[in-house]
């Protein structure tokens, strides 16, 4: 799922499962705690798609659908501007899930 302007903005005011990932060092694509520093102070995100992570946007929806239907669930929400959302008791966490099942 590609994410929106509007959404790529009040991500930066926060603290997003990506963005621990970095800070952990955990971070496949080689983005530093400074990148991160860099993205939400300065908004300049070096951030460069790569084949294997286009082919992931692309195919997301179908796993999405296929995970749904292997676990018996449904799909109930996957409208993106919508997923974006801060946690309800720690502010400064914010998430984007790829969709809500039920």
């Amino acid at each position: 799922m590609s994410l929106t302007e509007q959404q790529i903005a009040f991500r930066r005011t926060g603290i997003t499962a990506t963005d621990i990932r970095v800070l952990a060092g955990l971070d496949p694509y080689g983005r530093t705690p400074h990148d991160v520093w860099a993205d939400k102070v300065l908004h300049v995100d070096n951030y460069t798609s790569s084949e294997a992570t286009e082919l992931g946007e692309l195919l997301e929806p179908i796993i999405i659908q296929r995970l749904a239907k292997k676990v018996g669930l449904h799909v109930l929400d996957w409208t993106p501007d919508r997923l974006t959302s801060r946690h309800a008791r720690i502010a400064h966490h914010i998430a984007t899930p790829d969709a809500i099942l039920a």
